[in-house]
């Protein structure tokens, strides 16, 4: 078993998260066969209203199988939102012994967040859990949740992990057609970044791409995402898994930052904290950016 601070490092690290309707149970034994860093089991968008008994019975059984329990993957469900008055139904049945982290869909205000901590923390208590050892993956996905960052941020729960922008639901609620790198969805991706960043998060996850077969709109879809300081990806089909992972691995530049960190903790032991690394000064903020992304890959 991984200690809490494990279990949230590979929540930081994770570049895909795949999901899977709970209720389609082909899908749901193969979710852990694509390689995804997390995988979720989806009690939300993806279930009619009229599975959702089956949804719920559909995660407690696949969670309790060795492809779950021993899978190297971060396991996940997504339950409703917390208003919809669903969430909570949804939250009572989970197995949380065999949960790394819920996902919750919507957050719009820091006080459901608190809501949502208390039921887990009690929930873990019942399962014998050490407090917070199931963490908290909050969408950002309306425009209500987008312009309460603020107060969303200024106090999250200690559980919560990991910030993920819903790119779908929120060009849905503007009236906008999705379509990649969207001009609509520009301002408020990078207020999701720089929120999680503010509160001392890890990169948020991007939003999915809905066009499954176009890999290499994936592709630069991703390397967009990357370059506005998201590391990580919604896959909504197993193939999107490793064109995500691959972007977001970023294996030159993990090269690139590992040979930073050398030069400069190198320095560092000579005594200087300023360096010229391949033609770029670089000092502490450089290289403690460089330090963050090779413990992300670690």
């Amino acid at each position: 078993m991984s200690t809490i601070p494990e279990r949230r490092a590979r929540i930081g690290a994770a570049r895909a998260l795949l999901f899977a309707p709970a209720n389609e149970a082909r899908k749901v034994r193969r979710l852990p066969d694509f390689g995804a860093d997390a995988v979720v089991l989806d009690l939300e968008d993806a279930v009619a209203d009229s599975e959702a008994e089956a949804a719920r019975a559909g995660v407690a059984s696949a969670l309790a199988t060795p492809a779950y329990r021993d899978a190297a993957a971060v396991r996940c469900v997504r339950i409703n939102s917390w208003s919809s008055g669903l969430g909570p139904v949804d939250l009572r049945g989970l197995p949380v012994a065999l949960l790394d982290a819920v996902v919750v869909p919507k957050v719009e205000t820091a006080a459901e967040l608190v809501e949502i901590d208390r039921a887990l923390a009690g929930a873990e208590r019942e399962a014998g859990l050490e407090p917070g050892a199931v963490g908290l993956i909050c969408l950002v996905e309306t425009a209500r949740g987008i312009t309460g960052l603020p107060g969303i941020c200024a106090d999250l729960p200690a559980r919560v992990a990991r910030l993920v922008f819903g790119s779908g639901d929120f060009t849905a609620e503007l009236g906008v057609t999705w379509r990649p790198m969207s001009p609509a969805t520009v301002t408020a991706r990078d207020l999701v970044v720089l929120h999680s960043r503010a509160a001392g998060l890890p990169p948020p996850f991007d939003g999915p791409y809905l066009d499954i077969h176009d890999a290499d709109g994936l592709r630069r879809d991703c390397e967009d995402s990357l370059a506005h300081g998201l590391t990580g990806r919604v896959c909504v089909y197993p193939a999107q898994v490793a064109v995500a992972q691959g972007v977001y691995a970023d294996d030159a530049d993990l090269d690139h930052a590992r040979r930073l960190v050398d030069a400069f903790e190198k320095a560092l032991g000579e005594g200087s904290a300023s360096i010229q690394f391949d033609g770029v000064f670089v000092d502490y903020p450089i290289y403690e950016q460089a330090r963050r992304k090779v413990a992300r890959a670690s």
